[in-house]
């Protein structure tokens, strides 16, 4: 029954290779493609090292994937193709936290490389040539855009949840909060394990979620903005009560990410910080009881 429900799962993300297997079978032979599913019940997130700007992979057991994020080029689509198998083409969601270029400009090769479940995004528009890209692949390949709103979860094969906290408190930039406020929030929760993904989001909106969510706690902390001092409030971090700091940021950016205040604050937290920029990409392996790190370098 499990080989049934793994073939349907591989029929459905690639017919040729379905077809391949089921030559095998016919032959007599048992056809084992390193990370072409997982058996281990693991979840593995990676941080890409992509410059000034977020990619984020989510990989679920048994081989269900969520991207959040893309960077400012197409660097993340060469990433794909190390973390994830290759005959697996099939991505279940591509989350656009907010439409600012370090975002969302790798997303458009993303959905013309894979197939793509949906693509997540805000309800603001952006008029900019980036975030009018990432709406015309997304139509061309007809696939389905959802707007995000707090309170949704996806659920997965395996348990675990992608649940949104907050879709910004504005509206548009127009009515004069940062866009970046406006940032997609999620929790990434695999069994007792957190990982709370906070885009570009800045204090006012930690504040809210720290109202709204009053027991929310997260091991793992993708840190807000790439360490500018608009996020990661000592509050924050007070009520989150993080273990981990990942802090995807570019070396030698011309804004001074991560701030010192940020890391003042993490370390006074006693929170363990991993940057992109110095480690290159930073993986979360977990069985959902217990996480590791690994880092590039």
């Amino acid at each position: 029954m499990i080989a049934k429900k793994i073939f349907a799962r591989i029929a459905a993300r690639s017919p040729i290779l379905s077809g391949l297997i089921a030559l095998l079978a016919v032959s007599g032979l048992m056809l084992f493609a390193s990370g072409s599913f997982s058996s281990s019940g693991q979840m593995r997130v990676t941080f890409f090292d992509i410059g000034q700007g977020d990619a984020i992979h989510l990989r679920l057991p048994p081989n269900q994937d969520i991207i959040v994020d893309g960077g400012r080029s197409n660097r993340v689509v060469e990433k794909l193709g190390s973390a994830m198998p290759l005959f697996d083409r099939y991505i279940d969601i591509v989350v656009a936290t907010h439409p600012d270029a370090d975002h969302i400009t790798g997303l458009a090769e993303v959905m013309r490389t894979y197939r793509v479940g949906m693509l997540l995004i805000l309800a603001v528009d952006r008029d900019t040539s980036e975030y009018d890209e990432l709406i015309a692949v997304a139509r061309q390949y007809s696939i389905p855009i959802k707007t995000a709103q707090a309170g949704q979860i996806y659920q997965f094969v395996s348990g675990a949840r992608f649940e949104i906290l907050s879709s910004g408190g504005a509206q548009d930039a127009e009515d004069g909060t940062p866009l970046n406020d406006s940032s997609i929030v999620a929790m990434m929760k695999y069994q007792d394990i957190a990982i709370l993904l906070t885009g570009d989001a800045g204090v006012a909106v930690e504040h809210e979620i720290v109202a709204h969510y009053p027991l929310l706690k997260a091991q793992i902390l993708k840190v807000g903005h790439h360490g500018s001092r608009t996020s990661t409030s000592k509050a924050f971090l007070d009520a989150i009560k993080p273990e981990v700091a990942i802090i995807s940021v570019g070396a030698d950016n011309s804004y001074g990410h991560p701030h010192k205040e940020v890391m003042k604050n993490l370390k006074e937290n006693d929170v363990a910080i991993y940057r992109t920029d110095m480690q290159g990409d930073i993986t979360v392996t977990s069985d959902g009881a217990h996480y590791e790190i690994t880092t590039q370098y």
